[in-house]
């Protein structure tokens, strides 16, 4: 193919076109093409005529001819008495014998005739009133749905691939989207949003063979209910936030993301991290006057957060920092007042005191500064909605859930993962990293090369197989000194996991239940080591997904700000863990399926989140009521999480202008419009066509579905399986092409009808002491005089602790064994203690009150020694 410009003649590149034809492809144009139709007749008009002149007269000779035989001057009557069969025949009609100007003349008249018949025929047609000038969409047909989109089985069937999300049904087969796009779902209240698209979602994406991990929003607590038995069936890790019962569940603790990049010394990411959680806590859109309350307790919260982290951090208490402990410090130091001299006239304020006695440039002394500049009476309502936010973290309950994290979140995308800390003097080198096989030739699995960052600290992800005796090599080698080189060699050991009575868990998967389940710590003995000091790793792995339910109940909003703050800081922790990964992108995709996401508080930057998530391999499927509801939440950023949705599936909806902009989008037709000018004693009736526009679908069509129908507008779908461009017509799921709800087929998969209060839900701080974890905050008090009226006052309200049992104890003590919280102790005082809490879990065998004592010596971890020194404390007050 060759394209002409000017002078020069290029020949265009084969990527630059295709050599097939797209429908749709070309723009609405009038045809000028030749009317077959018009022609045929017309050719007739002036064929018809000349055929018959010619057969008359043809006929007429023949017959005269023959009558010459017998009659000398035949006359009209011997024509007529003539024997008509001998001389009649077609080919009189084709046989010339009039002159030629007669042929000529009536050639002529002949012509003139057809073409006032091919005019008038073609000025008729429909085709040239109506050619798609005011709209061509049309809806999708079923054969282009099955050109275009992945088929897999409607049920049970491993597929290959991924997951994603239903767009049709034909014939017992869905047809998925698999792309990397993001979905808004809109259905009213009781019009199957859940049993259409949300339950046969987590089915497929379950099913498939690259199986994807999910956040799955679930106000009832439903999908939980019906889904975990299957799921876990399927191999997947569920896990449950809890926020309709804390106390069942994963802990989860929103300050963790501010407590690692703070001890990876990013004191700035730590702030903004602080920020996204509190944003959810005191964003309101409608705030309208009061916006600056809200604006300036966000930033009094974060700066509260901030300087505990430092503070714990700074006395080796990082278990210390929660949110509970930030409500605690705004209403401890808050609320005190103390003069310095008993004279002096104004008051002042222990947390004001506190910040200002910070070191300029403090990033926590930023963050507070709106309040110390404020006036008293504005400083009083700052901290009173400042305490307002943070009443769901006053509840002991959700105290204990947001005390501490069972949930590392990076195994949502990334479950292997490698954390090293090196010297410093590495800091901006790159080191090599490789898995081998512990075998004679050490055949390698995988290698990378890692640029060590701040502290020597080192994150890497990697997705190969690994198994136990494997072996971890971490090597360096200066590029200028070839003698500077130093390595450090692990071998791989994959540790059982054990209930609380010591006995082996095995595995739910299907056809694996004879398998052990394995700890996602693994441990790492280490077989060689040159480098300068004695790195610190932690390498975790799992080859399941995850699947996490957030249970929020839909009658109590009052703590659902905890919903959007763990799916934002997902997002966060994943998106930051992309920036250290080959490709940029979670190596498990990520499915956020949030129903009833329009009832959801604001998540912070949606819209900004939604605009890069797809490229990461995190997609969000937002399932919605009507446009309205993110409408009145998001305000200005609505229309840019509207439009970045690639896909919008539409089940029902009572919202007239939801239902008129998915009308309008859905597109326009252009049909033949008719109007005729009748009177009934004129003949002369006339007809007149126009081209009129129409939309493919009505608004009331639309208001009007029957079960089952759904349209969808996939405006990015723009190939097919085969990566052939298509355009992307809407899809009108109707008749042979409803969508079946999941009771009718995956009923025995996904039960709804299973009670949420007949599953155990295992938690991890069910037995938690919060007075454990309590701070003092004598410490934050500088001026003496405050402290001694602030002593008086802990000692006038002492602190009453809970009284615990020897199994909370116990239950607490395993808990943290589970959580490697004693790494760092000998390998006999590790043993010591697991023996001494298996005896007592398997046998009710009561520790004894000097090996308590020689472990609370020994225990390098302050959580187990506190607990200790509690299980201590209760035996010898027996």
């Amino acid at each position: 193919m060759r394209v002409g410009i000017g002078k020069l003649s290029l020949k265009k590149k084969k990527y630059l076109h295709h050599n097939y034809k797209i429908d749709g492809e070309d723009l609405p144009n009038e045809k000028n093409t030749i009317n077959k139709k018009a022609l045929a007749i017309s050719s007739a008009a002036v064929l018809f005529p000349l055929s018959v002149l010619n057969f008359i007269a043809g006929t007429y000779k023949s017959i005269i001819n023959d009558l010459s035989k017998t009659v000398e001057k035949p006359t009209i009557f011997d024509v007529f008495g003539a024997d008509w069969e001998k001389s009649v025949s077609i080919k009189n009609a084709f046989l010339p014998v009039l002159p030629t100007n007669v042929y000529l003349v009536s050639l002529l008249a002949s012509t003139l005739v057809g073409f006032l018949v091919y005019s008038k025929i073609n000025y008729r047609s429909d085709e040239n009133v109506a050619y798609g000038q005011k709209g061509d969409s049309r809806f999708t047909t079923i054969e282009e749905i099955i050109e275009q989109y992945r088929e897999i089985p409607e049920k049970t069937e491993v597929f290959e691939g991924y997951g994603g999300v239903p767009v049709s049904h034909y014939k017992d087969k869905y047809y998925i989207d698999t792309d990397t796009v993001n979905t808004a779902i809109l259905g009213v209240s009781r019009s199957g949003k859940g049993e259409m698209i949300v339950v046969v979602m987590i089915d497929n994406l379950s099913r498939a063979k690259n199986q994807s991990s999910m956040v799955i929003n679930d106000p009832k607590g439903e999908l939980y209910s019906a889904s975990k038995e299957t799921l876990e069936k399927r191999g997947y890790d569920v896990q449950v936030l809890n926020i309709l019962d804390p106390l069942q569940g994963m802990s989860y603790n929103p300050l963790q993301l501010v407590i690692d990049a703070w001890v990876n010394g990013d004191d700035q990411e730590a702030a903004k991290r602080a920020n996204t959680l509190t944003f959810s806590l005191y964003n309101d859109p409608n705030a309208g006057d009061n916006a600056f309350f809200n604006t300036s307790a966000q930033n009094a919260i974060n700066g509260i957060i901030l300087a505990i982290v430092d503070y714990c951090v700074k006395n080796d208490c990082i278990e210390k920092v929660t949110m509970h402990n930030v409500s605690q410090m705004l209403n401890e130091l808050g609320t005190f007042y103390y003069k310095e001299n008993p004279d002096d006239f104004i008051e002042k304020n222990a947390l004001d005191e506190y910040f200002k006695s910070l070191p300029q440039g403090n990033v926590a002394k930023m963050q507070y500064g709106s309040t110390s500049f404020a006036g008293e009476k504005a400083k009083g309502s700052i901290l009173a909605t400042a305490n307002q936010g943070l009443q769901t973290f006053a509840d002991k309950m959700f105290a204990k859930m947001t005390s501490k994290s069972s949930l590392d979140l990076k195994q949502v995308g990334f479950p292997k993962n490698l954390f090293f800390q090196l010297d410093e003097r590495f800091l901006n080198k790159r080191v090599t990293v490789s898995f081998h096989k512990n075998d004679e030739k050490k055949t390698e699995i995988g290698s990378y090369k890692i640029k060590v960052k701040a502290l020597g600290m080192c994150n890497m992800n990697f997705d190969e197989t690994l198994e136990d005796g494997d072996l971890l090599l971490i090597r360096y080698q200066d590029e200028e000194d070839p003698n500077k080189k130093y390595r450090l060699l692990y071998r791989l050991k994959f540790e059982k996991l054990l209930d609380e009575k010591g006995r082996v868990v095995y595995q739910k998967k299907e056809g694996f239940e004879d398998k052990p389940e394995y700890k996602r710590q693994v441990i790492l003995n280490m077989m060689a080591n040159t480098f300068p000091l004695k790195p610190k790793t932690k390498l975790s792995y799992s080859d399941k997904p995850t699947a996490v339910f957030m249970i929020v109940p839909d009658y109590d909003k009052s703590n659902h700000a905890l919903a959007s703050i763990f799916v934002k800081q997902l997002y966060t922790e994943l998106s930051m863990n992309c920036n250290d990964t080959k490709g940029k992108k979670c190596y498990r995709r990520v499915h956020f399926l949030l129903d009833e996401f329009g009832n959801m508080p604001p998540i912070d930057d949606m819209g900004g989140v939604l605009t890069v998530c797809a490229g990461r391999n995190m997609l969000f499927n937002l399932v919605l009521q009507s446009y309205s509801q993110i409408e009145k939440l998001y305000d200005k950023e609505a229309t840019e999480i509207k439009d970045n949705c690639q896909n919008h599936i539409y089940i029902m909806s009572t919202n007239k202008d939801t239902i008129e902009e998915i009308s309008l989008r859905a597109g326009h037709k252009t049909p033949i419009g008719k109007s005729s000018n009748e009177s009934h004693m004129e003949a002369d009736n006339k007809l007149t066509k126009n081209a009129d526009q129409q939309r493919i679908i009505t608004p009331e069509r639309l208001s009007q579905f029957i079960e089952g129908e759904t349209l969808v507008l996939r405006a990015l779908h723009r190939q097919d399986i085969n990566r052939k461009k298509v355009r992307a017509y809407p899809i009108f799921n109707t008749k042979e092409t409803s969508m079946p709800y999941r009771w009718q087929f995956l009923g025995k998969d996904f039960d709804t009808s299973r009670d949420l209060n007949e599953i155990d839900i295992p938690s991890l701080h069910t037995g938690l002491d919060l007075t454990d974890l309590y701070l003092d905050f004598l410490d934050f008090i500088l001026n003496k005089t405050a402290k001694k009226e602030y002593m008086k006052k802990q000692q006038a309200n002492p602190v009453v602790k809970e009284q615990l049992t020897i199994d909370d104890v116990v239950k607490s003590l395993i808990g943290l064994v589970k959580e490697k919280r004693n790494l760092n102790d000998t390998e006999d005082i590790r043993k010591r203690l697991i023996q001494m809490l298996l005896n007592y879990a398997k046998d009710n065998i009561v520790p004894k009150t000097e090996e308590i004592a020689f472990l609370i010596e020994h225990s390098s971890d302050h959580a187990i020694t506190s607990y200790l020194e509690e299980l201590l404390k209760i035996l010898t007050e027996q």
